[in-house]
């Protein structure tokens, strides 16, 4: 099989940004709303599948070609890998990394809906990881998560279907973090960033180290926007070849001054939504280099934590595991 990354965007309907009506549905139902548009979908329950589109400019027709199309290119879905799902303000959606017979790359399929329709629906080829050389790494570094309390890893892992970040030679470990309750990320509309679980939530600094470089000023960006700036952020050298990147912090919130000697859970400023980010969350990623923009990432293992209730003593969390610190350092 060639080594290709097939990346298509074989069907974008609906409208983003509809404000239709969405009844308040639990992770349970989420999950099992989003397991049966995909199995409508994949099993050619189009019928029944295109009832529910609430884009009626297209015809049942372009479904059922769609569906050829993805037979045709992709083969037949083998296995899941994972599913993602969860609340947005106005709508749900559901997130599903497959195998499939002619892709080389897992396959991902969206839908996002409110309780009876469905705004958008895609399939997509996932690109292929960056290169690494540093698969087997040991961190040399001790590290505490960058939080108080317990925290949700919305991007984490070393596969493409686990995190986003990892087709990015610098960020090919790193993870986002966010604070998830009942499925969602906030409280009422969600249209503010004062909604979300972990805006203004403390950030510490996961290891001893001296601030080689702050940004403080720039704007937080409006939820569901995003800049193409990398945001507030705080680097620290650890003396030893690995450097702590923490992004998006609140506009004028960090606490540090460049040159600062810190140590492992002295505070660092506060969650914000600046730079590349559509919601409040921290983005911590280590790597080699102490330029953001030219370095290659390191696998990052965390001291003393509990993982969905579970005590770790040294690990490598990944996508969906609810996480807090264990010993405070």
């Amino acid at each position: 099989m060639n080594n290709i990354s097939l990346i298509f965007l074989i069907l974008n309907i609906g409208c983003i940004g509809y404000q239709g009506s969405k009844d308040k549905l639990n992770e349970q139902q989420i999950l099992e709303i989003g397991k049966k548009y995909s199995e409508w979908f994949y099993v050619s329950k189009l019928d029944s599948l295109s009832n529910r589109i609430l884009d009626r400019n297209y015809k049942l027709s372009d479904l059922k070609n769609f569906r050829k199309k993805v037979q045709t290119e992709l083969g037949n879905e083998l296995d899941i890998l994972n599913e993602q799902y969860g609340s947005e303000p106005w709508q749900y959606y559901y997130v599903r990394y497959s195998r499939f017979e002619n892709s080389p790359q897992p396959v991902r399929t969206l839908f996002t809906f409110d309780d009876n329709k469905i705004y958008q629906f895609s399939v997509e080829s996932l690109p292929l990881e960056a290169p690494t050389r540093f698969l087997d790494y040991k961190v040399k570094t001790k590290l505490f998560f960058p939080f108080k309390d317990e925290w949700f890893v919305a991007w984490g892992g070393r596969n493409i279907n686990e995190n986003q970040h990892t087709i990015s030679k610098e960020q090919r470990f790193a993870y986002d973090l966010l604070i998830r309750k009942n499925g969602k990320t906030f409280t009422g509309t969600g249209n503010s960033n004062q909604d979300y679980y972990c805006y203004n939530k403390a950030v510490i600094s996961p290891g001893s180290g001296i601030i080689i470089e702050i940004v403080n000023s720039v704007d937080d960006n409006k939820p569901g926007q995003m800049s193409k700036i990398h945001g507030n952020r705080v680097v620290i050298d650890h003396r030893n070849g690995e450097y702590s990147i923490l992004a998006h912090f609140k506009k004028g919130s960090i606490v540090v001054k460049v040159q600062d000697s810190v140590v492992a859970g002295q505070l660092l400023g506060f969650t914000g939504n600046s730079g590349h980010s559509s919601e409040p969350h921290i983005h911590y990623h280590l790597q080699n280099s102490p330029d953001i923009d030219n370095g290659e990432g390191l696998p990052i293992k965390f001291e003393s934590y509990f993982s969905n209730g579970e005590y770790i003593e040294f690990g490598e969390p990944i996508i969906g595991e609810r996480v807090s610190v264990g010993i405070q350092p």
